[in-house]
């Protein structure tokens, strides 16, 4: 989301370098990347560390990759958007097949790469995490809010692939890593898509909320939420982590779940739209803290 890529990084200048930063939301990239490094030193065994960067390097490709054939199928809907209007490819400022181009050469790189110095498992995870992206969400964005949880299936991926760099197996943890990241991108999107409705609807974009409410929004924000917090503690029940991540789970839940029940005291649109930012800026906080806590007491 630009919006989001300002407020962290300042006002992006259009330059041919920002556009092509900008298609591959590299920034954004980064917190991909991040949840990649959690499955890495999350995993059991020894860390080869040139394979480990190789592989971040590697998966940071297949992310811009996908990221930009997507900013290419979706460049006539972005013109109806306030927020992606003036993105490089909506706005003219760049030609669809120089788009087109970059985002094919870099997952056609980068995939038999990871297969060839990193393992076929983290391959195939990836290319299925390009293919669900761009041939299943981002089409059914168009036609039904169901896209939400087709969509969370490629964001939960990164950390599992991250995983099996070290293990080249698939276990419990991964599992409980691609669950984790799974419900938590169901409450965030759901906030995104209360304060973003308009925009959303401009586009023709499905979205929840648009279709049910934002007080039943809210309740399924809410609902979601506390799947989050029982979710969070699985690393622990499966002997994965100790005691002291699951009391960081526990009270991290609560203050997410607490910050979420406000939501049903907010009755007017822009009152729920400020809840909403509050929620979204609330759980780009509660994951990598989760995760970080997870490496250090695992």
């Amino acid at each position: 989301m630009r919006n989001f890529e300002e407020a962290l990084f300042g006002e992006v200048r259009h330059t041919v370098v920002s556009d092509i930063l900008e298609l591959t939301k590299l920034r954004l990239g980064t917190l991909v990347v991040i949840t990649i490094a959690v499955g890495i030193f999350a995993a059991p065994g020894h860390i080869n560390f040139f394979q480990a960067i190789l592989s971040l390097v590697l998966m940071t490709m297949v992310v811009g990759g996908a990221t930009t054939l997507n900013c290419y199928l979706e460049r006539e809907v972005d013109k109806n958007m306030e927020r992606t209007k003036d993105r490089a490819l909506p706005s003219g400022r760049m030609k669809p097949i120089v788009a087109l181009s970059l985002g094919s050469g870099l997952l056609v790189i980068s995939l038999p790469l990871i297969a060839i110095f990193v393992n076929w498992p983290t391959m195939l995870l990836s290319a299925a995490a390009a293919v669900i992206y761009l041939f299943a969400y981002t089409p059914m964005k168009l036609k039904t809010e169901t896209a939400l949880f087709v969509g969370a299936i490629p964001g939960a991926i990164p950390p599992v692939m991250g995983y099996t760099t070290v293990t080249g197996n698939f276990d419990a943890m991964t599992l409980s890593l691609f669950t984790i990241l799974f419900v938590w991108q169901l409450p965030h999107f759901l906030a995104i898509a209360i304060y973003l409705s308009k925009d959303y609807d401009a586009a023709s974009i499905k979205v929840y909320p648009n279709k049910i409410g934002f007080s039943k929004s809210k309740r399924d924000i809410f609902l979601y939420t506390i799947v989050l917090v029982l979710i969070s503690i699985s690393p622990y029940m499966i002997g994965h982590s100790g005691i002291v991540y699951r009391n960081i789970a526990l009270v991290l839940g609560l203050l997410f779940t607490i910050l979420s029940a406000l939501g049903f005291l907010k009755k007017d649109d822009e009152a729920v739209n400020r809840w909403a930012k509050q929620y979204f800026w609330a759980s780009i906080i509660y994951l990598p803290i989760l995760l970080i806590s997870l490496i250090f007491f695992n």
